[in-house]
């Protein structure tokens, strides 16, 4: 009897460990696979080929490129990224506080996982062509071919266009393997509606577009959850709605107005990705929570934007936990630094916390906060920013120009910022001169260093 149930559970133990690994398949033509990199993923005796895609450079430095694989998993893996066009001398892989350990063995990066994690292996220095891996969790909750109300884009090339989302649609469900060109939009959602999988949605093919995503109307609780999105040329995910949920997507882009995303109040936007060619995170409504992100910051945009011209008061935000794993700006612009406001609105902002920022290598510039006139003002007049907490914030290297922080008059002025354990360059930032601050004391005030 013993011997019976020692050899039952063995079996059992046996069909539990099996590998728990999904990977997905090559979209194909004209979808066009890396010729970079490939990817293994090996646990409890199998390996997995993990597809790699691959999409050349369209704005800025066309010699750089994305490459990027996404697959799901739960327990422990080893991930074997084998490089095809060079010989590996070294290798990072970001962003640098997971302190992922690996080996070089010949032209393969071989390292463990133990829980899921967005990285960019970068290559003998090299940014132009750098591995982008999308360790995801296992999905959950995946969608009947027959559920009501569903949208199923299974694996392969869609071709759809800008499509008005009607109301009888609560589910969009975009496998993995699957690519759909084009665009989701709706002006009066109901609540309730979901947008998820392990697919990609691109609008590289649509000339003029408000978002990728554009959700309005007076519904709750949108939920968008492991997509990629790329290639746009527009904004990224745009969701008006109240109580939002933004969860383990990414974003490539490259266009300068392919932004990230800007939600209603009370979002929660949390493990995403960004590689923007805008600004990447609109912290712009009412109660906004963002947590455990990760950031590429391409040529132009900004990471953290608290504001293009905002005519509405709004207030309470937090940002945390985050990592910025490159900056490659090189020229200035009104919204050149990894946080950013170009405020020209009505409204006055308040109430910002940023707290266990890091970033990596330098930056071209850390802080620019301002109310300013510009280009895309609607109304005439301005406000006010205020009651702003930096806390934990490390620039790993240096800030190569100036940070600044300057209102627009002694009435619509910036007030009440607080850098709470500034690091740059290793070093703790005490005063203005010490972090290269340059702050007009007549429009910009109570700024504290501790």
């Amino acid at each position: 009897m013993l011997k019976s149930i020692f050899f039952c559970t063995l079996f059992l133990l046996s069909f539990v460990l099996k590998a728990q690994v999904w990977v997905y398949p090559s979209p194909g033509e004209p979808i066009q696979i890396s010729p970079f990199f490939n990817v293994k993923i090996n646990q409890e005796g199998q390996q997995f080929s993990s597809y790699v895609n691959y999409w050349q450079a369209t704005s800025g430095d066309l010699k750089r490129s994305n490459s990027w694989t996404t697959f799901s998993f739960n327990n422990k893996i080893t991930v074997e990224v084998e490089v095809l066009e060079v010989n590996v001398q070294e290798c990072i892989i970001r962003p640098k506080s997971d302190s992922i350990q690996f080996e070089i063995v010949g032209n393969i990066i071989r390292f463990e996982l133990l829980e899921p994690k967005k990285l960019a292996i970068e290559i003998n220095g090299s940014k132009e062509n750098v591995l982008f891996l999308f360790a995801d969790p296992a999905e959950e909750n995946i969608p009947a071919n027959n559920e009501k109300g569903l949208w199923n884009y299974s694996a392969g090339v869609h071709n759809i266009g800008i499509v008005q989302v009607p109301d009888s649609v609560k589910h969009i469900y975009i496998a993995g393997g699957a690519w759909v060109n084009g665009a989701f939009v709706n002006k009066n959602r109901a609540s309730g509606f979901k947008i998820t999988g392990r697919g990609v949605l691109s609008s590289a093919e649509i000339d003029q577009l408000p978002r990728i995503i554009d959700l309005r109307g007076k519904g709750l609780n949108a939920f968008v959850e492991g997509i990629t999105m790329c290639n746009n040329n527009a904004g990224g995910v745009g969701i008006a709605q109240n109580y939002s949920t933004i969860r383990n997507c990414k974003f490539l882009g490259w266009n300068e107005k392919s932004d990230g995303v800007v939600c209603g109040e009370h979002a929660l936007i949390e493990d995403c990705f960004f590689r923007c060619g805008g600004d990447a995170l609109k912290v712009y409504n009412n109660f906004l929570i963002a947590q455990n992100c990760v950031f590429w910051q391409n040529e132009t945009g900004s990471s953290f934007q608290l504001g293009w011209n905002l005519n509405d008061d709004v207030h309470n935000f937090r940002v945390s936990d985050c990592d910025i794993i490159c900056c490659e700006r090189q020229v200035d612009s009104n919204n050149a630094a990894i946080f950013s406001s170009v405020h020209g609105g009505t409204g006055n902002l308040s109430n910002y916390l940023f707290e266990n920022i890091r970033i990596e290598d330098d930056v071209y510039r850390l802080f620019k906060l301002t109310i300013r006139t510009n280009l895309f003002v609607t109304e005439p007049g301005y406000g006010s920013i205020s009651n702003i907490h930096f806390k934990n914030i490390s620039l790993e290297g240096k800030a190569l120009m100036a940070n600044e922080i300057w209102g627009y008059n002694q009435k619509h002025t910036i007030n009440n910022v607080v850098f709470d354990d500034l690091f740059i360059d290793g070093k703790k930032i005490a005063n203005e001169k010490d972090g290269n601050f340059k702050i007009n004391l007549n429009t910009a005030t109570g700024v504290v260093f501790k």
